[in-house]
């Protein structure tokens, strides 16, 4: 209960200032990060904690590097998935970001579908080929449909709760 509280209240702070000003502060990703890293050391031990609450957090992080080194989100919205890992550990933090990519996919998909822009996906596979092949990011690539992604990091942590892992 106090890991989803925490956790919780957290997402929803991200999300009010992602909107407002575009960007997830330090100052709520490192204490989101150690408070979990506490939390677990309480829970499992000094060792076991730290292991379990840094295994969450690389994977939290392993999760959305691409997404970011491609410019399709923010460093803000990485250390905020390695805090959720850092609470909810390596399998947890799985769960959520794929229900998060679920929940964003199928936004991009609505928001590019309403702009019209059908273009964007043809765009969207070229960033990516050019990421992955050339290992840089295109020039121009930044888009003009800007998505907090922490509305999907939010929303996956809500079907994480209510539906349970897809992983166990």
């Amino acid at each position: 209960m106090i890991r989803v509280a925490a956790v919780g209240i957290v997402l929803a702070v991200a999300l009010v200032t992602d909107i407002r000003k575009g960007a997830i502060p330090n100052m709520l990703t490192v204490p989101v990060i150690l408070g979990g890293m506490v939390y677990n050391c309480l829970l499992l031990g000094v060792c076991g904690g730290i292991g379990q609450a840094l295994l969450g957090m690389v994977v939290g992080v392993a999760l959305f590097i691409v997404p970011f080194l491609m410019g399709g989100m923010g460093g803000g919205d990485v250390k905020l998935m390695a805090g959720v890992g850092s609470w909810y550990g390596p399998v947890g933090v799985i769960n959520i970001g794929l229900y998060a990519a679920l929940c964003g996919g199928g936004a991009a998909i609505f928001f590019l579908l309403a702009k019209k822009k059908s273009s964007a996906f043809k765009g969207m596979w070229l960033d990516f080929i050019e990421v992955m092949v050339f290992r840089m990011r295109p020039a121009g690539s930044a888009r003009s449909t800007v998505f907090p992604y922490t509305m999907a990091i939010g929303a996956g942590f809500a079907l994480y709760l209510c539906i349970g892992g897809v992983l166990k």
